[in-house]
């Protein structure tokens, strides 16, 4: 299961790892390493293989993103941005 879109402005990933990212109507795999979204990919795979210190441009570090919820983890209708 997929958590909720968050606001990619006002909130970041609390964990390190490969979250879904929405750049417009564009959908694509950025990792995050805890600091800055790395190249934005096609494939989370590749997303995956990125090295550390290759960030993504300024432009795609505030896309939406989503991850994936742990078993018995609900989204919550106002989501805080730390339980993804």
């Amino acid at each position: 299961r997929l958590s909720p879109w968050f606001n990619g402005r006002e909130h970041k990933p609390a964990r390190p790892g490969v979250y879904m990212q929405m750049s417009g109507a564009s959908v694509g795999y950025q990792k995050w390493d805890g600091i800055k979204w790395g190249p934005w990919c096609s494939e989370a795979d590749r997303a995956a293989r990125t090295r550390a210190g290759d960030y993504a441009s300024e432009n795609y570090q505030n896309d939406n993103w989503r991850g994936l919820l742990k078993p018995n983890v609900r989204a919550k209708a106002a989501p805080t941005g730390h339980d993804a």
